[in-house]
């Protein structure tokens, strides 16, 4: 393998580590509302850097895997979700991808919208197409408070690339 493939899986893997350690964050700042905004902020600041310092499949990778493992430690209540909070994931990371040279907040704000808008269409067909009983208190997570924790996640982001790319530049990493 070189070393190009090497640095890529190894800092995929670190900031998928780093995405699950967010996940894990439940524990430090307990669970209820405040949780989903410290939580989905930080998981979806996670993606948008594994976009902006890496690339379209890294981020992808992130955005299933996370939600897998989410499942299996009983963060996520049903199985269901997984797909679907895939899915959403993959919405935010494919659209900034999209945008993201353009205009970086432009790209921020598409994809947090275009992961709002699909959660709440995704939750309501598999509510309607596939009979499946979600909690209402699980539905309310996958509306408004998702367009928030992207965009805070994304402003987040932005400063966090920043910073590394800064950093990047002023050190000779691997070399």
């Amino acid at each position: 393998m070189d070393n190009k493939k090497v640095e890529w899986l190894t800092r995929t893997a670190m900031l998928l580590a780093v995405t699950i350690v967010f996940q894990n964050l439940r524990v430090v700042v307990g669970v209820g509302p405040h949780s989903q905004f410290i939580i989905g902020s930080l998981v979806n600041a996670a993606l948008l850097v594994s976009v902006g310092m890496l690339n379209l499949y890294a981020g992808l990778l992130i955005s299933i895997v996370a939600p897998v493992v989410a499942f299996f430690q009983g963060q996520l209540p049903l199985p269901v979700l997984i797909p679907i909070v895939a899915l959403g994931n993959a919405a935010i990371v494919a659209v900034y991808d999209l945008l993201k040279k353009k205009n970086q907040l432009a790209a921020v704000i598409a994809g947090a919208f275009a992961k709002f808008v699909f959660f709440v269409v995704a939750i309501q067909m598999s509510l309607q197409l596939f009979n499946v009983k979600i909690p209402a208190k699980i539905v309310a997570t996958f509306s408004w408070p998702q367009l928030v924790t992207a965009l805070i996640g994304g402003a987040v982001a932005v400063v966090v690339l920043k910073a590394l790319k800064s950093a990047l530049k002023s050190q000779s990493f691997g070399q």
